[in-house]
Order: structure tokens, then sequence, then C-alpha cells
């Protein structure tokens, strides 16, 4: 089936894993925001769900020059609040 098994590369480590595994960010409106639903037509950049993934990001700004767009903190922000509840699991389903 087409989409299956699709594998992206996490912005922070460079690793390679199946998109459902991973976080996607896109850029809308100049700005960097999470894409649960994975669904949203924009640019977008995929990361681990590892926390050294995620303050690698943060660290280095790697959101940003992935997007392209000035802002990514409250982006990361908001994803990891998605992962502490558990929620970005729906993704995909």
């Amino acid at each position: 089936m087409k989409g299956d098994n699709l594998e992206r590369l996490c912005v922070a480590c460079r690793k390679l894993d199946k998109k459902e595994h991973l976080i996607r960010f896109v850029r809308l409106e100049g700005k960097a925001v999470p894409d649960p639903t994975g669904k949203i037509q924009a640019r977008g950049a995929y990361v681990c769900r590892k926390k050294e993934c995620l303050e690698l990001l943060m660290e280095k700004h790697l959101l940003r020059k992935a997007l392209r767009t000035p802002n990514d903190e409250e982006a990361l922000r908001e994803a990891i609040a998605f992962i502490e509840k558990g929620a970005w699991e729906v993704r995909h389903g």
C-alpha cells in the first residue's frame, strides 16, 4: 500500500526512522508549528521523540534552519507537551 513504511531523517541525530515514530513540524505563516496528524500541507521537518534530540534541536536551532523560519522555541515547547501527555500517539491512526 502506498505510504507504508516511509522513512524520514531526524534533523537532530540524522538517523532514519519510520514517519510514525517521529515528530513532524511544519512552517505555517512564517513560524514552526507541530503537526501531530502529519497531514498539514506545508514544508516539514522530522525529529525523534528522544529528549536528547529535542534538546539538540533547541540548543542548535536546527528546526529553525530546517524550516527556514525565525521562531522555533514555542513549537518545541508545544511538541514536548504533546509527548508528555502521550497525545502524539494518535498520529497516523
